[in-house]
């Protein structure tokens, strides 16, 4: 790695990680609530 990865603009922090992964767990629910309704 470079000497400058610190900087890194798409370096992943835990804030980060856990935003989007929550983010990804909110969408998912999301299309599994709309999928349970169009196919029940």
């Amino acid at each position: 790695m470079q000497a400058n990865h610190h900087r890194n603009h798409h370096h992943f922090d835990g804030v980060e990680l856990a935003f989007v992964g929550a983010a990804v767990v909110s969408l998912m629910a999301l299309l599994a609530s709309v999928a349970w309704l169009l196919l029940r």
